[in-house]
């Protein structure tokens, strides 16, 4: 195989990927909303899109101990959840600062 070819497998590769990242994303989100709606409505109106509240509870946080709001709720502690989206945390409300482009969320 050429070099070439050799990237321009792993480019289409690299894409399968993020395409994939992008379905659980919203899945997960999806599921939020089934399971404990009120969490996304929060999450939705603090960060001010479903797309950006999505990536928002997938990405590791430093407020999590670099893990995610998804982690959490794994374990069961909606409360830290909650309390970071109200701002009972005591830190700023969690907020993108753009809009999420094709490539993934803004952080």
């Amino acid at each position: 195989m050429s070099p070439i070819q050799r990237f321009r497998n792993i480019t289409i590769e690299l894409f399968q990927l993020k395409s994939a990242r992008e379905t659980v994303i919203v899945e997960a989100f999806t599921a939020l909303e089934e399971q404990i709606p009120a969490l996304a409505s929060l999450a939705v109106q603090n960060i001010g899109e479903r797309i950006r509240a999505a990536h928002w509870m997938s990405m590791h946080q430093r407020a999590f101990g670099d893990r995610s709001a998804y982690d959490l709720l794994a374990d069961g502690d909606v409360d830290t959840v909650w309390d970071r989206l109200t701002g009972e945390d005591g830190a700023p409300l969690p907020k993108l600062t753009r809009a999420p482009s094709a490539g993934g969320p803004a952080y």
